[in-house]
């Protein structure tokens, strides 16, 4: 097997369980807090430079609580669990 170049992509797929509020002043629908979670996997290219990188060379999951706050809303993950598949030991970073 030939992995081309040194660069990888990372796909992930996730979900999330935000609760939403309502602005008093503006009337909007704006995210608070929630749960999220999901899967990713690091790809890199073999020997085929016509398509996307598709071997992949790790997969594992994270999980974690996601925190919204102005100006944009912009949300922080806290709690944050990613775990790499095979190895026994999640990586928790806790803020």
């Amino acid at each position: 097997m030939t992995v081309r170049g040194n660069e990888c992509t990372v796909i992930a797929t996730g979900t999330d369980d935000v609760q939403l509020a309502i602005d008093p002043k503006t009337g909007q629908v704006i995210p608070t807090s929630g749960k999220v979670f999901g899967t990713y996997a690091v790809v890199v290219q073999l020997d085929n430079p016509t398509d996307s990188p598709e071997f992949p060379v790790q997969t594992g999951t994270f999980s974690g609580v996601i925190n919204f706050q102005p100006p944009l809303p912009l949300g922080f993950v806290s709690e944050g669990i990613f775990t790499i598949d095979g190895i026994h030991s999640p990586l928790l970073r806790r803020s």
